[in-house]
């Protein structure tokens, strides 16, 4: 059980890394996907053994969702008034 604690511990000190950077908009879109995937996948084996880093996971499966639709509803914004200029 030690060896999945510790695991547990470093996926979620990446995951919180990850979620940081993805709250970048449009540049870090492609690190809150890999963020809440892996908080997914996380969340899964916290069932198995406590997770010290429980919050950074819990962070994650709030911050990443919200940092997607925000870099994707700004690309959608861009892209929608360069289309409305050039028509």
């Amino acid at each position: 059980m030690s060896d999945l604690k510790i695991e547990l511990l470093r996926r979620s000190l990446r995951i919180r890394l990850l979620t940081w950077i993805g709250l970048v908009p449009i540049l870090g879109l492609p690190f809150a996907l890999i963020a809440f995937i892996q908080a997914l996948f996380c969340r899964r084996l916290q069932r198995q053994c406590p997770n010290p880093g429980a919050r950074y996971v819990l962070f994650a499966l709030i911050a990443a969702p919200a940092s997607i639709v925000f870099s994707l509803e700004i690309a959608f914004l861009v892209i929608r008034d360069i289309l409305r200029d050039r028509f």
